[in-house]
């Protein structure tokens, strides 16, 4: 499953685009096997006279699990909400802890973006390795009358 909020990608590019690779950048925001957190199986085709059954198990997997994450999952509030919510739907990755503070970005709530970065990447080894974003962070504190770290 691939889904992409441009707006939240471009904010990432600015902070994080040495990052996240750049090829994925432009193409998707979450990206992820659609059985994670499912009780379902692997689908098999071992016989190929049984792909209707395989067809009925697949479409009835995507109403049941798929169709009802993207069907709130349509906008950057959406993607906001599911990460407030800890929604265990989505793999919560170093890379969805970027696009989650650059979606605060976006909405203007840069407290929250801020404590997405500090709490995920704040330890000294990962705010070594994250200095490109913690650079930009103190930019913006002290473009904005804050007193930077």
């Amino acid at each position: 499953m691939e889904i992409l909020f441009p707006n939240v990608n471009s904010t990432a590019k600015i902070f994080a685009s040495k990052l996240i690779p750049e090829k994925w950048l432009d193409k998707f925001t979450i990206r992820q096997p659609i059985q994670i957190y499912s009780n379902s199986e692997d689908f098999c085709l071992k016989d190929i006279s049984n792909y209707e059954c395989l067809k009925e198990e697949m479409l009835a997997f995507l109403k049941e699990y798929t169709m009802p994450l993207l069907e709130q999952l349509t906008c950057e509030k959406d993607y906001l909400t599911l990460y407030e919510n800890k929604d265990k739907r989505i793999i919560w990755d170093d890379n969805q802890f970027l696009y989650v503070a650059s979606a605060y970005f976006n909405d203007h709530r840069l407290k929250e973006a801020i404590q997405v970065i500090e709490e995920r990447f704040g330890k000294p080894g990962l705010r070594k390795q994250y200095k490109q974003v913690f650079d930009f962070i103190e930019n913006i504190e002290c473009s904005d009358g804050h007193k930077g770290r």
